[in-house]
């Protein structure tokens, strides 16, 4: 029988260990703190990029365009709902720019985006505020790295 009491408890001590790896939610890291761990992460993986777009020249035009286009509209956009507390809008805002940093290899961008909204579609609050603060450090960081990985490669590769 103390067996079965080992097995038991090591199974109880799993189901723990598992629920608090899960306890903020899908597709968020196990604990608060983890939620701004985000260095270790690239910027600008350009061969992640290229994995998932198979083509130099095509994530060449899509960073262009990210940086010149579409980051800083977003970037104007989730500004101007954070201003308005609009939380709403900002989930939906770090939705959409996750969406785009999905394919070309800006990984932390992708991670910053992805914290702050699942971590309000899970409920929470109480880090809003800094995640939305890291999402535009992250932001504009993403815009710096790739603007200087297009400047050393200043013509799309054919």
């Amino acid at each position: 029988m103390s067996k079965l009491g080992q097995v038991s408890s090591k199974d109880n001590i799993r189901s723990s260990d598992e629920a608090e790896k899960k306890q903020l939610g899908t597709d968020l890291p196990s604990s608060e703190e983890e939620l701004f761990l985000l260095d270790p992460y690239p910027l600008l993986d350009i061969d992640a990029g290229l994995a998932n777009l198979g083509d130099a020249s095509i994530l060449h035009e899509l960073l262009n365009i990210m940086t010149k286009q579409e980051l800083p509209t977003e970037l104007s956009e989730i500004q101007a709902a954070y201003t308005e507390l609009d939380w709403d809008k900002i989930e939906k805002l770090a939705h959409k720019m996750k969406s785009g940093a999905l394919y070309c290899g800006t990984i932390r961008l992708k991670l910053a985006c992805q914290y702050l909204e699942r971590y309000r579609k899970a409920g929470y609050t109480k880090l809003l505020n800094e995640l939305y603060f890291q999402l535009i450090r992250v932001a504009n960081e993403t815009k710096q790295s790739i603007n200087n990985w297009i400047s050393t490669n200043l013509e799309s590769p054919n």
